[in-house]
């Protein structure tokens, strides 16, 4: 698992849920999730998205990549991780994929991940 697509999905949601998706969006969390894709197709996908984010001087912070020392030094959003990579494997992306990408980028309650593994168990 390639956790810098992680970190760089979560600054994709960010452009989604400020702009709206393309046609492609889903496709391209799929594939980072999967790894099957790299940053660069990820970063592609969301200057299209969000061209003003690419030479932006003055961040918001809403589409920042999100922090990868808060990802991988916590064991539950590790789970977390590789519980969506498996459903991945079977599902299409879909809103409680991309509930998931946002939430890593907090930090939230146990019980918070944990609801959301359960969810992509189901």
């Amino acid at each position: 698992m390639e956790y810098q697509n992680i970190a760089t999905l979560i600054g994709l949601c960010g452009a989604i849920s400020n702009n709206g998706k393309t046609e492609n969006t889903d496709r391209v969390i799929k594939e980072g999730i999967l790894g099957s894709i790299g940053v660069e197709d990820i970063y592609r996908e969301k200057y299209k998205i969000s061209p003003g984010c690419a030479t932006c001087k003055h961040k918001c912070g809403n589409t920042d990549d999100g922090d990868l020392d808060k990802i991988c030094n916590n064991p539950i959003k590790l789970k977390l991780i590789n519980e969506l990579v498996r459903y991945l494997e079977n599902n299409e992306t879909n809103d409680l994929v991309y509930r998931c990408l946002t939430y890593l980028n907090y930090d939230l309650k146990d019980e918070s991940y944990l609801d959301l593994i359960e969810e992509l168990k189901k």
